[in-house]
């Protein structure tokens, strides 16, 4: 493998934001994985973007993150940027005072723990590289 090629990772990035950066990453020749926890949302990215490859995962949970990476470096033998997309409010959102506490701990499961698993799992290989990038982002629609 050419190191010339940064290899880049992209959480959620079969849609929104982590979709059009993913899309941007690979326009600037990097090689691109995503994951995203949308089958339907991955085959429409493969069709349009078929130089992208990707894992179906949720980035909260732990065993998927960990097969990510390893599908990861079985395929490119390393990582140089992780951009940690996943996240996300749904229409059970609401008032601090109204909101139900199982959809607080969802949020928080994926928008913090999908944040610190990402970072967690990325670290080594960044290292193993000799550096990189970790990207961390959040939006609001």
């Amino acid at each position: 493998m050419s190191k010339q090629a940064r290899i880049v990772l992209v959480t959620a990035g079969a849609s929104g934001i982590g979709r059009e950066t993913a899309k941007g990453f690979l326009a600037q020749g990097a090689q691109v994985h995503i994951c995203d926890n949308s089958a339907t949302a991955i085959a429409a990215m493969a069709e349009e973007e078929p130089g992208i490859t990707a894992t179906l995962a949720d980035a909260s949970n732990v065993s998927d993150v960990n097969r990510m990476f390893e599908e990861l470096k079985d395929r490119y033998g390393g990582l140089d940027v992780l951009y940690n997309n996943a996240g996300g409010a749904t229409k059970q959102d609401g008032a601090i005072t109204e909101i139900e506490l199982d959809e607080f701990w969802r949020t928080i499961r994926v928008d913090l723990f999908g944040t610190v698993l990402g970072c967690r799992f990325a670290i080594p290989h960044l290292v193993q590289a000799g550096g990189g990038s970790i990207i961390n982002t959040t939006s609001i629609r």
